[in-house]
């Protein structure tokens, strides 16, 4: 083999392994933009926290169930906590007086497929008062849901 078809040959492999990279690279950006597509429209981790609380203010528990990670709702010993047993919990949470308007969802921090997002509303009939509270979101079956229980902001 003289020295030209060694640089024929050196060639070849170099474009094969620069093929090889552009298509790594078109993976790589393709799968980029279907997370920001993904994101930007229908349910994602955002919209289920906002969600969560939405439907917590109409009273709406079926929703607020389902927007709820099965996995973390436990009692103090550890015992699942039945559906009736939540909702129950739940409405009485629930002061109908208080209405939440304004609510928003700030990403705070992401890690391992869980989001956490500063969750503020504002609330009160007469004097205007704001909560925050910090919710982590992940994703279980292909579903947004939250943990629960979270931690107030303060």
């Amino acid at each position: 083999m003289d020295w030209k078809s060694k640089l024929i040959a050196i060639a070849n492999r170099l474009r094969i392994v620069g093929i090889i990279i552009f298509v790594l690279i078109l993976v790589a950006a393709g799968w980029q933009v279907y997370i920001i597509i993904r994101n930007s429209t229908g349910m994602n981790a955002s919209h289920t926290a906002v969600a969560w609380f939405t439907a917590f203010d109409r009273g709406d528990y079926d929703t607020v169930y389902n927007l709820t990670a099965k996995a973390d709702l436990v009692d103090l010993y550890g015992r699942p906590i039945s559906r009736e047993a939540f909702t129950r919990q739940l409405a009485r949470l629930h002061d109908p007086v208080l209405k939440m308007s304004n609510i928003q969802a700030n990403l705070i921090y992401e890690t391992r497929g869980r989001q956490y997002f500063a969750v503020t509303w504002k609330s009160g009939s007469g004097t205007l008062s704001v909560t925050r509270v910090v919710v982590e979101v992940r994703s279980e079956n292909n579903q947004w849901v939250v943990t629960c229980p979270f931690a107030i902001k303060l």
